[in-house]
């Protein structure tokens, strides 16, 4: 049996397709058609303002959907679900006025939401965190330090006390405000009472927050490492995917010792698990971080290093891959001679077009050469000199 899909639904799918005026035209029909046989400010009224809301967020049309939100948060409630209702609205209208940059606005809706939520729930329900927490984050971009520690402190307790899913978002976010407090407190309270999940969840909380100044993410995301390494250890995939998250960042700020540092630590911790495709990747990418930091003689040392791995392997497309990075470097660095016997053998078209349908084809080989953000950097850079080289000659 088939069910008709929801004119919400047939509006959020055409939004996934780009149709996204088709889509408000949908909802815009059922706002209408709801209001006149319900009324304005009833329940259902307030219902499809919602829907509306969402696909206008979706489609960044925010001053119209924080409009649309905020009219259902008119409604009266008329019993405990309904109340629970209006303080999820309160808590999305505060968001998406933070969304929008309206900053002092959102600060001002997400306080009236806490104050709702501590009548409704009491201070030590984890509902009363939920709406400290997006205020904390509120205050620490306005600049409010002092004002975000104090909520967020409070926001990570509540959250402690009720083993509540949120605690892994909340420390991080107690992170960010503790680095901005330039006390030189440590960033991160010990985790050794935390469930491996919630570390985890931790570590992927800090690497998405929304930390503008390149210093001082570089800044916590090495704090964020060294508390993985002491307590996943440093072969541990979450500890992994963090440094590979640091690398990026001293690359935006030009940090090349701190992202050659830790490069050498990712090709020493694939060497200690035996992942040898991956090593030849990581090689190539501290051959890179080290040519940029201008230090060509030691990458020019690490490619050699790094076409001896895949020599060893014994996979001729792996051996032709390195050949060209090194060929090119070689020829970046003015030794024509050396870079012609690399780059002869690996520009062999069949080779070329075995490597692309070997990776393409063979996912579990995919997964044990994935290139990670920073050595998708690295390859997509040199893929670049390769067809300048070619276009040039």
């Amino acid at each position: 049996m088939t069910t008709t899909p929801s004119p919400a639904d047939m509006a959020f799918a055409l939004v996934v397709q780009g149709r996204f005026g088709d889509a408000e035209t949908v909802m815009l029909r059922e706002v209408e058609a709801v209001t006149a046989r319900h009324g304005e400010g009833s329940p259902e009224w307030a219902s499809a303002q919602c829907d509306l809301g969402n696909v206008l967020l979706n489609t960044e049309q925010l001053d119209r959907a924080i409009e649309c939100f905020r009219q259902a948060a008119t409604v009266t409630p008329r019993d405990h679900e309904s109340r629970k209702d209006r303080l999820t609205l309160r808590l999305t209208v505060g968001q998406a006025l933070r969304r929008a940059g309206r900053l002092d606005e959102a600060e001002a809706e997400l306080r009236k939401g806490v104050e709702e939520r501590l009548a409704f729930y009491g201070r030590e329900h984890a509902g009363y965190a939920l709406g400290l927490e997006p205020l904390a984050s509120v205050l620490l971009e306005r600049g409010d330090v002092a004002g975000a520690r104090q909520a967020v402190e409070e926001t990570v307790a509540n959250f402690w006390n009720n083993g509540h899913e949120r605690l892994a978002s909340a420390l991080a976010l107690r992170a960010a405000v503790v680095l901005a407090g330039g006390a030189g407190e440590p960033l991160f309270a010990p985790l050794d009472q935390l469930p491996d999940h919630v570390v985890e969840q931790l570590a992927g909380s800090t690497e998405h927050l929304r930390v503008e100044d390149g210093v001082a993410r570089k800044e916590l995301l090495t704090a964020l490492v060294t508390v993985l390494d002491q307590r996943l250890g440093p072969d541990h995939k979450a500890t992994r995917n963090a440094r590979a998250v640091l690398v990026n960042a001293c690359h935006d700020i030009g940090d090349h010792a701190g992202r050659i540092d830790a490069i050498g630590r990712m090709l020493a911790g694939t060497d200690r698990q035996g992942r040898r495709m991956e090593a030849v990747v990581a090689a190539l990418g501290l051959a890179m971080a080290q040519s940029d930091a201008g230090d060509i003689e030691a990458a020019l040392r690490t490619y050699a290093g790094a076409h001896e791995r895949a020599r060893r392997i014994g996979r001729p497309q792996l051996e032709s891959l390195v050949l060209r990075d090194w060929g090119l470097a070689l020829q970046e660095a003015g030794r024509p001679g050396p870079a012609g016997q690399r780059l002869t053998p690996a520009l062999d078209p069949a080779g070329d077009l075995t490597i692309g349908a070997h990776l393409k084809r063979a996912p579990t080989e995919a997964e044990l050469i994935r290139l990670n953000e920073v050595f998708a950097t690295a390859q997509a850079e040199f893929r670049r000199r390769l067809s300048d080289s070619g276009s040039a000659g």
